[in-house]
């Protein structure tokens, strides 16, 4: 029996090393083991402060799992060693994240107030104690060029009472100044996110979440359409990025029409402006990291451009050209073309459904430029369909020579897909938390990532919408996937993080100073987890 137990043993290892060897990892785990050092102590001390916690924070004693739902586990998540580790971790680059839907929320009221005097709202009702309770009151903003006068603090006051007129526009400085606490604030900010009350109970299926998905988006466009707050929020992005270790970020930026206002409230502002103002924001956000002595760790900002994916042919070929036109000007900044919006809606057109001018516009750029300078990024297979239309546009993504593929959540049914992926270097940006808000999936514990970690399909981590999701910037995804995985250790993440450049849509010479960069930052970070989070070095004496 001995000798049974023991060949057993031999042919199980055997089997579980060789299926190792199909894991996106597993170079980097042979480095990791192979080198020791720093690096293995590092793992070694992160593999350690998680199994602690999870006896601790997560055990069945504190009423919470490993794997629970994020947003009734945020706070617990924050207050952990564990995620104090992820968040200083150089990440590399942020690749699927949705430009009005990433900064942090707490910035966006702060540019808010800081230009409340030029900016009006609207609601579908008064704002009464009883509306903002029961969550009737829909808002709206837009800049104006309107005065503060004595009439319009009356206007601005009726708001507060039954006698306010749904769809009148009042100062948004007024409302704020006559609201005795933060309660006005609040129910914007509640607007404005998903919470675990709506995401959990009251929205629980995929047409409720996206509909107070949509909302949101509504009430954050007003804001973003006046110069200064665009520009400002520009520049905080890129800061709120590099304070949580993300050194480069491709936005995915929304541009349907035309609304931008200027500094004098103006409607006037073409999509060229729009770009140039973003421009002014990240180099008002260099000189800030300049001051900080952090600028190294800001490694740039491509924009994939965007539109959405319920418009008719026509009005897609139109954004098309638009596109190319401020690539032509921004050959630096303009990097890919995508298709955004809820991909298993009833409205939304499949790729397929467009195929006659996607393969037109890449025909357009062989014949201008002799060769695809704006690749498509495309959003494909966001569903929990088998064989579905919204299943195949995986088909079609990767058909029609997508560089990526956002969220991919369906591909795992895919093994020749997954096949195409790892021959031609396709990656997915895989963004958990997106996935489990909008109800794709209940938690890390189902969701697909592993596995196709596990298959060795190329992957990188991303938030998608963070400031709605509550997820900001990159650090809560990273944590779930390493808190629930026993598989991801140190090694796992390191991939993560570099296929993130790896796969980004720079070109070189810029690619290859930025990895070197990452490198040198990554080597820091291992010198700070084994220097001040605690050393396990006896344990490779």
């Amino acid at each position: 029996m001995e000798i049974a137990l023991k060949s057993f043993d031999e042919r199980r290892r055997e089997l579980i090393n060789k299926e190792k060897e199909h894991r996106l990892d597993s170079n980097e785990q042979r480095i990791l083991f192979t080198i020791g050092g720093k690096y293995a102590i590092a793992a070694a001390t992160i593999n350690d402060i998680r199994t602690r916690e999870w006896d601790t924070i997560w055990s069945a004693s504190q009423s919470r799992e490993v794997g629970a739902p994020f947003l009734t586990s945020k706070d617990i998540i924050k207050s952990s060693k564990l995620y104090e580790i992820i968040q200083r971790m150089p990440k590399g680059g942020l690749l699927h994240a949705h430009t009005d839907a990433t900064l942090p929320l707490n910035d966006v009221f702060d540019i808010v107030h800081k230009y409340g005097a030029n900016i009006e709202i609207c609601s579908t009702h008064p704002l009464t104690a009883e509306n903002l309770d029961n969550g009737h009151a829909k808002l709206q903003f837009r800049p104006t060029k309107v005065p503060i006068t004595e009439a319009s603090t009356e206007i601005a006051a009726s708001m507060l009472t039954n006698d306010y007129k749904p769809g009148m526009w009042c100062n948004y400085h007024q409302i704020s100044t006559l609201f005795k606490d933060s309660k006005l604030d609040d129910y914007i900010h509640a607007q404005m996110l998903i919470s675990a009350k709506e995401c959990y109970v009251t929205h629980n299926t995929m047409g409720k979440i996206w509909s107070k998905f949509s909302n949101c988006f509504s009430v954050l466009a007003g804001l973003l359409s006046y110069e200064p707050i665009w520009e400002e929020y520009a520049k905080r992005l890129v800061l709120n990025c590099v304070d949580d270790g993300v050194g480069y970020l491709e936005t995915r930026l929304l541009m349907i029409t035309e609304f931008f206002y200027d500094i004098e409230c103006n409607l006037r502002l073409t999509r060229r402006d729009t770009v140039l103002i973003l421009l002014r924001g990240i180099e008002a956000a260099k000189r800030t990291l300049q001051e900080q002595g952090k600028v190294e760790q800001f490694y740039g900002l491509k924009v994939i451009y965007c539109t959405l994916r319920f418009l008719k042919p026509e009005e897609i070929w139109s954004s098309m050209m638009i596109c190319l036109d401020l690539y032509k000007e921004f050959p630096e900044l303009i990097k890919g073309f995508d298709l955004v919006g809820h991909e298993d809606s009833s409205e939304a057109y499949t790729l397929k459904a467009y195929l006659p001018i996607l393969l037109r516009f890449q025909e357009l750029q062989l014949e201008e430029f002799g060769d695809i300078k704006v690749p498509f990024v495309f959003h494909a297979g966001e569903t929990l369909g088998d064989g579905s239309p919204v299943d195949e546009n995986l088909y079609d993504a990767l058909l029609l020579g997508t560089r990526r593929i956002g969220h991919g959540y369906s591909l795992y049914k895919h093994p020749e897909l997954m096949k195409m992926c790892k021959e031609r270097g396709v990656l997915v940006e895989s963004c958990p938390i997106s996935n489990e808000v909008l109800r794709l999936t209940g938690g890390i514990g189902n969701h697909p990532v592993a596995a196709l970690i596990n298959h060795g399909v190329p992957v990188s981590l991303s938030s998608d919408d963070p400031a709605i999701f509550q997820n900001p910037i990159l650090s809560y995804d990273f944590y779930t996937l390493l808190n629930h995985s026993t598989k991801t250790n140190l090694a796992t993440l390191k991939v993560l993080a570099r296929n993130s450049l790896t796969y980004s849509l720079m070109e070189n010479p810029m690619k290859e100073r930025v990895m070197r960069k990452w490198e040198q930052h990554w080597d820091e970070y291992l010198d700070w987890i084994v220097n001040i989070m605690g050393s396990k070095k006896e344990l490779y004496n």
